[in-house]
């Protein structure tokens, strides 16, 4: 995971060939919970392109 600042409306992003996630440096000094969310949220990006059904039923177990 790499601090970014040049995410201009994300808060964050992946890529999966080389499992790499970038968060935006504006997520930092936000509540744990959030950054939490945001890496959950790129990791299953890291096994589920896209915000399909199964994304997001990854993201709920």
């Amino acid at each position: 995971m790499a601090w970014v600042s040049n995410q201009g409306s994300r808060w964050g992003s992946c890529t999966p060939a080389p499992g790499t996630i970038r968060v935006s440096d504006r997520v930092q000094g936000v509540p744990d919970w959030v950054l939490d969310y945001v890496l959950l949220h790129e990791l299953a990006h890291l096994l589920v392109v896209g915000h399909r059904p199964d994304f997001w039923a990854l993201m709920d177990r």
